[in-house]
C-alpha cells in the first residue's frame, strides 16, 4: 500500500508540468484511440487539450515524502455538475499495485461510491473502470462551461 512508501501526495507545482506533459503524451499515444493519427498531429493538437485541462483542473501529484522533486504519479481531475471527472491518471509502472492511484483519489475528496467519469480511454481504463466505478465520458474534456467552482 502507499502508506508503506513513504510518499506526499501534494498539489502540483511548476517544477512537474513537463513531466506531466510528456508522461501523458506518451503513454497517451499508446492507445487505441490515437491510432491513425500521424504523431505531428497528435503531439500538437493533443498538448494543446492537455494545456487547456491543466489550466481549469486541480492536478495532485504523489513524490517522495524527502524530496518533493521524485514524482510517483499524479491524477488531473475536475467535478463537473457534481461529479467527480478524471482526465488524466498516471503512476510509474515501477509503483503501481501500491495503493498510490486510490492515496491521490482520496485526497482529491472522490467518493468511490459514486460514479465518476473519466474523459481519456486506455488500455489499463478498460479493464478497471468496473473496479474504479467510473464510465468513459470523452466529450467532457470540451465542457469547461459546466465545472463546478
Amino acid at each position: 500500500m502507499a502508506n508503506k512508501l513513504p510518499i506526499d501526495i501534494r498539489d502540483m507545482i511548476e517544477s512537474d508540468v513537463s513531466f506531466i506533459f510528456n508522461t501523458w503524451l506518451k503513454s497517451y499515444r499508446k492507445s487505441r484511440i490515437t491510432e491513425g493519427i500521424e504523431n505531428p498531429i497528435y503531439f500538437s493538437e493533443h498538448h494543446k487539450i492537455i494545456e487547456e485541462l491543466l489550466k481549469r483542473c486541480d492536478v495532485v501529484v504523489a513524490s517522495a515524502s524527502d524530496d518533493s522533486s521524485i514524482i510517483y504519479g499524479y491524477l488531473v481531475f475536475e467535478k463537473i455538475e457534481g461529479q467527480f471527472v478524471v482526465h488524466w491518471a498516471y503512476v510509474k509502472n515501477d509503483f503501481r499495485e501500491l495503493g498510490i492511484f486510490n492515496a491521490m483519489q482520496e485526497v482529491a475528496g472522490r467518493d468511490k461510491e459514486i460514479l465518476g467519469c473519466y474523459t481519456h480511454r486506455t488500455f489499463i481504463c478498460e479493464k478497471l473502470e468496473q473496479k474504479l466505478n467510473l464510465i468513459y465520458h470523452p466529450y467532457l474534456v470540451y465542457r469547461k462551461d459546466l465545472r463546478n467552482e
